[in-house]
């Protein structure tokens, strides 16, 4: 498949496409309704976007105060394992400290080796443990923290 796309600011147009990636991603998707708190004050999501607009790779942020919490990750099944997710995260991490957050935090499945070395490369660092916060299959997570 080509690899051509672009970077961009998620907005209410991109969330159907969203909402399909999410669905193809994960046994509790979002749902284009409920990805609109990525577009709406408080909110943040940045996508890779490939050459007919649909949404390959994602990220979004919700924001409290000076904080920020990514809310998900994904990428098309296709597209892993060519640099996408960390091109999109990146993005969002420029983000975060063009407005001044001072953390940024996510879970994530402690299975999930690839993830984890992902975040890792972008400088987070696991901080704790939630136990069984996955429900489908039941896992833990960790909580991983960047400081900006």
């Amino acid at each position: 498949m080509n690899d051509f796309f672009e970077i961009v600011r998620l907005e209410d147009k991109h969330l159907a496409s969203v909402a399909e990636l999410e669905a193809l991603c994960f046994a509790h998707p979002w749902t284009a309704e409920g990805l609109k708190t990525l577009t709406g004050e408080g909110g943040v999501g940045f996508a890779a976007v490939d050459e007919r607009g649909k949404v390959i790779s994602y990220a979004g942020m919700v924001i409290a105060a000076d904080t920020g919490d990514i809310t998900d990750v994904a990428t098309h099944p296709d597209f892993r394992r060519r640099g996408i997710s960390r091109c999109v995260m990146e993005e969002l991490l420029r983000y975060a400290r063009e407005k001044g957050l001072i953390s940024v935090a996510l879970d994530v499945r402690v299975s999930n080796s690839g993830a984890i070395a992902l975040y890792e490369g972008l400088g987070f660092s696991i901080a704790g443990k939630r136990p069984r916060f996955y429900r489908t299959p039941p896992e833990d997570a960790y909580v991983m923290i960047k400081q900006l």
